[in-house]
């Protein structure tokens, strides 16, 4: 019973939608380099039911043209997954993080005047939140995000993979169905920006979490000096 349980631990829900997208990927990738090498090489014809013809293809070293296309193609999809989400994380952070350095707290407390103060912040709501947020914890959080960034590079790189066999596919195979293709496609490309949006939130919110420590520290330090207190996020900057 605990062989079995372990079992089901292993492949719970994630574990198994991970499982899931590696063989889908390596189907993928299989489906590209297949079509890559029928375009530029024709005369390797297998026939699987002739077993001398299949110890030919290993012996005679015939198997080694389609496996270098197998990781030529999978280094390459690789590498367009990659380099792709980081240049969208970096155009799109950018103009993110310069607007959210922008961002003072006097703007929301004080009105057009600078002259009245509008609304009164928590200040014991935060000291309590950041005594309670020690330099571990924040660690494990800014760990946790770079961990789910991982996964999100490499759904970016399954979608590349996918939408480049779809291509090759349709290109192809005119078995395949105009409306059912394009249905996929979009299916991929909204699959796309939501990944895109998800490590876009995964790269901003330590930034804004820093941000917003420093604002209030600067605002409590003006307004209640007496109620400074060590911060747990400066010697997080710090480190």
């Amino acid at each position: 019973m605990e062989m079995v349980s372990n079992i089901m631990n292993h492949f719970n829900r994630e574990n198994l939608i991970s499982t899931t997208k590696r063989l889908l990927s390596f189907a993928f990738v299989l489906v590209i380099a297949f079509y890559v090498f029928q375009t530029f090489n024709r005369s390797i014809i297998l026939d699987y039911n002739d077993l001398i013809s299949q110890i030919n293809f290993v012996a005679q070293g015939d198997f080694i043209a389609p496996i270098s296309v197998y990781i030529f193609v999978w280094a390459i999809t690789h590498v367009i997954g990659v380099v792709g989400i980081a240049i969208f994380n970096y155009i799109f952070s950018k103009n993110l993080k310069a607007k959210i350095q922008k961002i003072t707290i006097k703007s929301f407390i004080y009105d057009e005047n600078k002259t009245q103060t509008k609304i009164e912040f928590p200040v014991s709501i935060y000291n309590l939140i950041k005594k309670s947020v020690s330099k571990k914890d924040y660690q494990q959080f800014v760990k946790d995000l770079e961990f789910r960034k991982n996964i999100y590079e490499a759904d970016f790189i399954f979608i590349i993979r996918a939408i480049f066999a779809l291509i090759f596919a349709v290109s192809n195979n005119g078995n395949i169905g105009l409306y059912l293709s394009i249905a996929i496609f979009v299916f991929f490309i909204i699959y796309g920006g939501i990944t895109i949006g998800k490590m876009l939130f995964a790269e901003l919110l330590p930034f804004a979490v820093q941000k917003i420590s420093s604002e209030m520290e600067n605002y409590i330090a003006k307004k209640y000096p007496k109620q400074i207190i060590v911060n747990p996020q400066q010697d997080r900057l710090e480190n």
